[in-house]
């Protein structure tokens, strides 16, 4: 498995942080293409989107508009959970090659660096892995992979295809390093690469006083603390801010390293306080079963969206939410 700069960060572009309510996520989405155009000419080059994402047509549009060769670009694409199924995985990976680079791309443009199964507890994530397996073989697909992925799901994968995925994305930071330890050393031992998102808890581990006193010691930030942790780790971490200063320091060569004892301080960040930024949305992999019944999937996804419209008229209506916009 190789990217373009393995000592680079690769860059998200998940919509939900930047909304400040589930009802403007898609004005979040539609407003990416600047952004990755910048980290393109920051000098990003592995790109991560998804289905769920609903702008994957815009990270193509931010590649041609910079000009930049297709064989210098790494794009990961995830399948959304809905299509858990081989009809649906093979039909949506020919969609997201057209969305990402057009009708009118070359046929040697015609394919993903990567396309993963973004979640396993819906519908049959095994058909659809076999059809990824089918897309690579006819060279639609590069490298095959899973997100959110827990052991138990990998074993079945294997199991039913005597395969495992090449990649496997999961949410990693300090704060659940404890809980991932054991499945990022199962990954190593397999060759399955580990991609990070959500690398800085959404800023929450930033404020760790061990994890400042780090950076003061390297001269650096404690993001690029955090981040060169993960490298350490063997872990591509995936960052997706659009603050335009965290972008550039972000991708500031990392010629520094930590030394085992702050490898070590920094693993045990989460021994006290444990984060999973994932239960936000719902996405709870440590609980998920490995595909789902329609009915189930479908009953899960109408609570999902009452419980979040619910959140979010509470959010809207209260005093702080108003003193907040107040102070914009």
């Amino acid at each position: 498995m190789s990217w373009h700069n393995p000592q680079m960060p690769g860059y998200g572009t998940f919509p939900a942080p930047f909304a400040s309510t589930a009802f403007n996520y898609r004005q979040a989405a539609r407003s990416s293409q600047s952004h990755v155009e910048e980290a393109l000419a920051i000098g990003y080059r592995h790109l991560d989107t998804a289905f769920t994402y609903q702008n994957q047509d815009l990270v193509g549009a931010a590649v041609k508009a910079r000009g930049i060769p297709r064989r210098e670009i790494f794009v990961t694409s995830k399948l959304h959970p809905n299509n858990n199924d081989y009809h649906g995985a093979s039909s949506k990976i020919q969609e997201a090659i057209r969305l990402i680079w057009g009708e009118d791309a070359s046929e040697s443009d015609r394919y993903l660096d990567a396309f993963l199964l973004h979640y396993p507890g819906l519908r049959k994530p095994i058909e659809a892995w076999k059809a990824l397996i089918d897309a690579r073989k006819q060279g639609l697909v590069r490298h095959t992979g899973v997100s959110n992925f827990e052991i138990r799901h990998l074993e079945k994968l294997r199991e039913a295809t005597g395969e495992y995925p090449a990649i496997n994305q999961i949410e990693l930071h300090p704060y659940i390093y404890v809980e991932q330890k054991e499945l990022l050393e199962y990954c190593r031992r397999r060759d399955i690469a580990v991609e990070g998102y959500s690398p800085l808890a959404e800023g929450q581990v930033l404020a760790d006083p061990g994890l400042q006193t780090i950076a003061v010691e390297h001269g650096t930030s404690p993001a690029r603390i955090v981040l060169r942790w993960c490298m350490q780790h063997g872990v591509r971490p995936i960052v997706g801010t659009r603050n335009r200063a965290h972008m550039h320091r972000n991708a500031e060569p990392y010629t520094f390293s930590l030394t085992d004892n702050q490898m070590l301080l920094i693993d045990s960040i989460g021994n006290t306080k444990t984060v999973r930024v994932s239960l936000k949305w719902d996405w709870n992999p440590k609980s998920a079963p490995l595909g789902g019944s329609d009915l189930n999937s479908s009953l899960s996804r109408f609570l999902h969206r009452i419980r979040r419209g619910i959140k979010e008229v509470i959010k809207t209506i209260s005093p702080g939410h108003r003193r907040a916009n107040v102070e914009k």
